[in-house]
């Protein structure tokens, strides 16, 4: 992904998902700090629609390695809410329940899954929730 953002892309949503593969990336190697800064420049670049949502998302697993459940549980939550896309939304709603869970907010987990539930059974099914 690091190439492929090396290369420029002229196109702000290739760039946009070049900048969310590798900050996933950096996540997985715990460089936060490369982590959020790609996924608010994707923001920039994509300010609505699917690699917005995944820019949000990106944002919360960032808060979740940085220990801030609650905080990335607020982002899963805006993308469950801002958007409603079917694979998407879902798993919004399933990181915000794990994000939940870790906050010390059971309730509020179990809100958010029965409303995956709910909203996405075929998501949910698949996922053996």
């Amino acid at each position: 992904a690091q190439k492929y953002l090396e290369s420029k892309p002229a196109a702000p949503a290739a760039r946009a998902q070049g900048l969310l593969e590798a900050g996933e990336a950096f996540v997985g190697l715990q460089k936060l700090d490369d982590a959020q800064r790609n996924a608010e420049q994707a923001l920039a670049l994509a300010p609505a629609g699917a690699l917005n949502a995944e820019g949000r998302l990106l944002l919360g697993q960032v808060q979740m390695a940085r220990g801030d459940a609650a905080g990335a549980a607020k982002d899963f939550l805006a993308v469950a809410v801002l958007f409603d896309d079917p694979e998407i939304t879902p798993r919004a709603l399933s990181l915000a329940a794990e994000a939940l869970t870790k906050a010390g907010k059971a309730e509020d987990a179990k809100k958010a899954l029965e409303e995956m539930r709910t909203r996405f059974p075929g998501y949910a099914a698949a996922r053996g929730r």
